[in-house]
């Protein structure tokens, strides 16, 4: 069956959307897996500097500083508030990107079928 040209572009516009969609699915995967492997990692590492005390001079300036005298629950709430923080707007600007882009695209393609409706006339 031949297809028109009309219903190629189409197709390839179809395409084109899925893959860019695939593409901003696995970015935004990517940013969320960063997020959580390194908030994993802060925990860790809070948590084993905490426990580390060695003689010295050298052990006041590890991360267990930040556990002295009950304020490590502080400095952690606010480490994971930030990191969330961030993701939540770096998801936000995708999310108001791919709103724009749509709209735009819905905008394009009625103009462009109002002008093929004028040719036709």
């Amino acid at each position: 069956m031949m297809r028109t040209a009309e219903d190629r572009v189409n197709a390839l516009h179809v395409r084109m959307n899925a893959r860019q969609n695939m593409k901003n699915r696995r970015k935004t995967t990517l940013i969320g897996t960063a997020g959580v492997v390194l908030t994993i990692c802060l925990f860790l590492l809070i948590f084993t500097a905490g426990r580390t005390h060695s003689a010295g001079a050298a052990g006041m300036y590890s991360g267990s500083i930040m556990l002295f005298e009950g304020t490590g629950g502080y400095v952690l709430v606010a480490i994971i508030a930030f990191t969330v923080a961030v993701i939540f707007t770096v998801l936000c600007i995708n999310w108001q990107k791919k709103k724009k882009e749509k709209s735009f695209t819905g905008k394009e393609e009625n103009n462009r079928r109002e002008n093929d409706n004028e040719s036709l006339q």
